[in-house]
C-alpha cells in the first residue's frame, strides 16, 4: 500500500468530516510553524532559542506519532496470521516510516526558513521603501526651502538696489556738502563796502587828480560805476546777504 495517494483529499471528506478538516487544515501546521520559527527568531536570545528547540522537538514528535499510526494501519492491513503485532521496534525498521517523518519534519524546517526568508525580504524591502518616501520627503522640504531662500534672495536684491540708490543719492549729497566746506566763504556785505570804497577812491581820483574836460570827468565816472555794478553781479554781491559761498568746479 502506497502511503502517497493523489485522493486523499476526497477519500478524508469521505471517511467523515474530522478526517476531512485535519486533511485541510494540516498544511496551516507549516505556516504557524513558519510563523513561529520566524518571529523567535527576530530577537536573539537564549530564550528564543530554547523556544524554537522546543518547537522543533515537539513537530518531531507529532510527526513520529503520525507516521508510527500511519505504519500501523498499513501494517495492520498487510499482515497475515503468523505476523507479530505492530511494537516501536518494527516501526524503527520501516522505511515508511522514517519518510514519513523526515517528509512531514523536513517540510515544516524548509517551510521556516523559506517563510523566514521572505519575511525579512519584506522588511528589507520596507525599509528600501520607507527610505525612499523618506528622501523624497526630503528632497521636496529641500526644493521648498530653495524657493523660500529664492524669494527671499529676490527681496534682498530689491532692497540692495534701494540702498544703493539711497547711497548713490547720499553720495551726491556729501559730494555737494564737501564742495560747500571746501568752498570759499565772502562776507558779502563787507565785500561791497570795501568794492564802493575802492570806487569812490577812483571817482575822487578823477574829480582831483585829472585835469581833463568835465565831459570827460563824467564819462569815466560812469564808466566806474558800471565796472563796479558790473563787478558785484559777477561775484554775486548784494547788501541783502551777509555771506556767499563760491564752490570749486571742474
Amino acid at each position: 500500500m502506497n502511503i502517497l495517494d493523489a485522493k486523499a483529499f476526497e477519500k478524508a471528506w469521505h471517511d467523515g468530516s474530522l478526517e476531512g478538516a485535519f486533511v485541510t487544515f494540516i498544511p496551516f501546521v507549516f505556516l504557524g510553524l513558519g510563523y513561529l520559527i520566524h518571529m523567535f527568531g527576530e530577537t536573539k536570545s537564549i530564550k528564543n532559542y530554547i523556544k524554537i528547540i522546543a518547537l522543533l522537538l515537539t513537530t518531531f514528535v507529532f510527526d513520529a506519532i503520525l507516521a508510527y499510526q500511519i505504519e500501523e494501519k498499513i501494517y495492520e492491513l498487510t499482515k497475515s496470521f503468523d505476523t507479530p503485532a505492530f511494537n516501536l521496534p518494527i516501526a524503527f525498521l520501516k522505511v515508511q516510516f522514517w519518510g514519513i517523518i523526515f517528509a512531514g519534519f523536513v517540510v515544516y524546517l524548509i517551510w521556516g526558513v523559506v517563510f523566514d526568508f521572505i519575511m525579512k525580504e519584506n522588511r528589507e524591502k520596507d525599509k528600501i521603501k520607507h527610505e525612499r518616501l523618506r528622501r523624497k520627503k526630503d528632497i521636496q522640504i529641500h526644493q521648498d526651502r530653495i524657493v523660500d531662500i529664492e524669494i527671499q534672495k529676490a527681496k534682498l536684491l530689491e532692497e540692495l538696489n534701494d540702498i544703493k540708490k539711497s547711497s548713490l543719492e547720499a553720495h551726491g549729497r556729501v559730494t555737494a556738502l564737501q564742495r560747500i566746506i571746501d568752498a570759499v566763504i565772502i562776507p558779502t556785505k563787507e565785500y561791497v563796502l570795501y568794492a564802493s570804497e575802492y570806487m569812490q577812491g577812483w571817482i575822487t581820483f578823477i574829480n582831483q587828480k585829472l585835469h581833463i574836460s568835465q565831459y570827460e570827468k563824467s564819462a569815466l565816472e560812469s564808466e566806474c560805476i558800471a565796472c563796479y555794478n558790473e563787478n558785484l553781479k559777477s561775484v554775486g554781491a548784494n547788501e541783502d546777504s551777509q555771506n556767499s559761498v563760491y564752490t570749486t568746479t571742474l
